[in-house]
């Protein structure tokens, strides 16, 4: 499990560095773009976390649309 959360950790801080910089670079209005892009990162982050440390989503026990084939 932790080689799995490193394989996810690491390309992502270096993605986020690599777009923090490339956006504050641009100027101008530039910065709000960093941050939400920062922040919607974070959420992706933490959610590849979460499910590679197990997290399941509920399952329906009965179908749908049982008559859908």
């Amino acid at each position: 499990m932790w080689i799995k959360l490193t394989a996810l950790t690491i390309p992502s801080i270096l993605i986020a560095i690599q777009q923090m910089t490339y956006w504050m670079k641009q100027g101008k209005g530039s910065r709000k773009q960093a941050i939400v892009f920062l922040i919607w990162m974070i959420l992706a982050w933490g959610i590849g976390c979460a499910f590679i440390s197990g997290f399941r989503l509920p399952e329906p026990t009965t179908p749908l649309f049982p008559g859908w084939k």
